[in-house]
């Protein structure tokens, strides 16, 4: 019976995530089940994916977007911060597309790194960014300006939030899990007083019926991030 349900345990380990298609608004979608939450923006001169999930959901992600106008090319990429779970993706989708992220993001995803517990491994240079930027950057695509923000000290040193405020949308990258509490990653810049005063200020900025994508769970409305600061209580 053991040797059964290690190999069901393994067949699971193995097999292809089924990726999930969420329409957001406009052309703006969220792709779910392989990692960490992508965002998409449909345009027929080549897609723009914020995150990519691992580098072994890249065929269920390309199976995904390919219906999309603009799904057959990946035209730019842009990584909220640097976990693997977010950005080993690059590997499959950097080569043909421009990565864009923090300037901390680049000097993580460049050198091997510690974190809990295990190794992960630098990227290779055709899966790192070739655009950063220090605080804040704007890119257009799908008819949208899209405002990249960096909040610094918050799930990490090197976090963007992804603002289309056109659409009222916004990505969090892991800023926000929704329905769960996620994982600060102190030993690169994470702190959490910081991050709660970084969650007041994106929810102070957000109209009340703004859709939000979090990095990990379902989409999300305001009423689900401002549960989420509300839930933190911190003392001096």
């Amino acid at each position: 019976l053991a040797s059964a349900c290690l190999v069901l345990f393994l067949s699971a380990e193995q097999a292809p995530a089924k990726i999930e298609v969420v329409p957001v608004a406009g052309p703006v979608y969220m792709l779910q089940g392989g990692g960490g939450n992508i965002g998409v923006v449909a345009d027929e001169a080549g897609l723009l994916l914020i995150d990519a999930m691992f580098e072994r959901t890249a065929d269920g992600v390309r199976e995904a977007i390919k219906p999309l106008p603009g799904g057959g090319q990946v035209r730019l990429l842009v990584n909220t911060h640097w976990h693997a779970d977010h950005t080993d993706g690059n590997k499959a989708f950097g080569p043909k597309a421009v990565i864009v992220a923090h300037e901390n993001v680049l000097a993580l995803l460049a050198k091997d790194q510690t974190l809990m517990g295990g190794t992960t491994k630098a990227l290779p240079a055709g899966a790192l960014p070739v655009i950063t930027f220090p605080d804040k950057l704007t890119v257009y695509a799908g008819g949208q300006a899209i405002r990249l923000v960096h909040f610094p000290h918050a799930h990490t040193d090197g976090d963007t939030v992804v603002f289309f405020d056109g659409l009222k949308i916004v990505h969090m990258g892991d800023m926000f899990f929704n329905g769960m509490f996620p994982f600060l990653d102190v030993a690169n810049g994470g702190d959490i007083r910081s991050w709660v005063g970084d969650l007041d200020t994106i929810l102070s900025g957000l109209p009340a019926d703004a859709k939000i994508i979090p990095g990990h769970g379902p989409l999300a409305g305001v009423a689900e991030l401002s549960a989420r600061t509300s839930g933190v209580r911190l003392t001096s």
